[in-house]
């Protein structure tokens, strides 16, 4: 048998979810790391540890998901396989039906290997970004790191009235536009990430917002304000999906967020 020690700094939890026309609010990002063993374990300290199998290699975990910095000591070094995702941006607000807010983007996702010597590096947990009202935008989510490697969070949503609407932000992810005057939304970044949604025109009914970008997707692909799909990382031993987009708000029901985290908008 093999035998691998697998480290995950969970950077927060999943990612975006969007409510209603009035409030938003976003989860932090996560972060994983494993370690394979060249002669016998890759020995580590630090997070909550767990122990796994998975195709006949043994898996050492150590998972980190309380938000901000933090360090993480490797005592015996070698290959690591890494997952690293931001935080997730906060929804837009809106005044009324006509004016939803849109999906908050998901934190960057990027995943690969690199090699890590006997250290203490530093590690960072990206908040999730707090949700915006009908006068004031959201904040994007906060950036997940493991040394250098690093995940910016996504973009917040946006939000406000048809007379004065405020644009999705940018971000790993960006965010998804609200309907109102100002239809802008999130770019993301890629490979990290995609763009948020333009929603519906709202002389349009159902009058929906946009659905913010995922790692897999850009938002409204699946339908106008839904978020983009998540991507799936089986590295904390069972296949999970992580930074979905957040679902866009719809009057008069709510719109699926992806796959990953990203929450369903709220209804109008």
């Amino acid at each position: 048998m093999k035998a691998t020690d697998r480290l995950a700094l969970g950077l927060g939890l999943r990612h975006i979810l969007m409510r209603g026309v009035t409030a938003a609010w976003a989860l932090a990002g996560v972060l994983v790391l494993a370690l394979p063993a060249r002669a016998g374990w890759v020995a580590a300290t630090g997070g909550t540890e767990t122990y796994y199998e998975q195709n006949g290699v043994y898996y050492h975990a150590h998972i980190f998901t309380d938000a901000g910095a933090g360090t993480f000591t490797v005592t015996q070094g070698g290959e690591v396989e890494y997952l690293v995702v931001g935080g997730g941006g906060g929804g837009g607000g809106g005044a009324y039906h006509e004016n939803n807010g849109g999906g908050g983007g998901a934190g960057g996702f990027q995943t690969a290997s690199t090699s890590l010597v006997a250290s203490t590096y530093s590690i960072v947990v990206g908040a999730g970004g707090a949700g915006g009202t009908e006068t004031a935008p959201g904040s994007n989510g906060g950036l997940s790191a493991f040394d250098s490697i690093i995940s910016y969070g996504g973009g917040a949503g946006g939000g406000g009235n048809l007379a004065n609407s405020y644009p999705a932000q940018n971000g790993d992810s960006g965010g998804g536009a609200a309907i109102g005057n100002n239809r802008t939304v999130g770019n993301g970044t890629s490979p990290r990430g995609n763009n948020g949604g333009q929603g519906r025109d709202p002389r349009d009914y159902p009058w929906e917002a946009g659905g913010g970008g995922g790692a897999s997707q850009a938002g409204d692909t699946e339908g106008l304000g839904h978020g983009g799909r998540g991507a799936v990382s089986s590295i904390s031993g069972s296949a999970v999906a992580y930074a979905g987009g957040g679902g866009g708000g719809q009057d008069p029901a709510p719109l699926p967020g992806g796959n990953g985290g990203g929450g369903q908008g709220g209804a109008g």
